[in-house]
């Protein structure tokens, strides 16, 4: 039995699990190797993509926390509004409160998403419980891609202020005169 690590990366997840559930080498290769084709194959669902590029290391664990956090505030967003428990809402009441959600997304991100809704729901309502789930296929639905994107976009830019700000240019003394 693995314990419990949540500052442990994926890739040493793994290895970790790997070693622990196969004694022998060539099981655990194996079994590596089918978790990663199934993930390749799977590539375009939503969880099986984000997977995929965490253990390629181009995406930060983070980054996949901070998405499944977005879509579980929509969630939880939607069942508030639904106080009759039907599994829908009126798209009126859920677009008045997702731009209060994301008050911090740019207006055109929200755009993008009523976008992505109005491909998925037509018409006055929102059936909240097939927004983010995926489709027969598992492949997820645009308003939940659209979200992911975002999500990612919005970390990149975040990452890229932080690790490399904006010239600010410094002046001495000498070069004020």
């Amino acid at each position: 039995v693995l314990k419990f690590n949540s500052k442990a990366k994926l890739v040493e997840f793994m290895t970790l699990y790997c070693e622990k559930r196969f004694e022998n080498e060539n099981h655990r290769f194996l079994f590596a190797y089918n978790f990663y084709y199934g993930l390749k194959r799977d590539a375009m669902k939503l969880d099986a993509g984000c997977i995929l590029n965490m253990l390629h290391g181009e995406m930060m664990e983070s980054t996949y926390l901070m998405m499944k956090q977005q879509c579980s505030d929509v969630l939880k967003m939607c069942e508030k509004l639904d106080v009759e428990s039907t599994d829908w809402i009126p798209k009126s009441q859920f677009l008045e409160k997702l731009g209060k959600l994301f008050a911090f997304k740019k207006q055109t991100n929200i755009d993008r998403l009523v976008a992505r809704l109005e491909e998925h729901n037509s018409g006055s309502e929102v059936y909240y419980n097939q927004l983010l789930k995926p489709d027969a296929q598992y492949v997820a639905c645009g308003f939940a891609l659209e979200l992911q994107q975002q999500v990612m976009e919005e970390r990149a830019t975040f990452l890229e202020l932080f690790v490399r700000p904006p010239n600010i240019q410094v002046f001495t003394h000498s070069q004020q005169c």
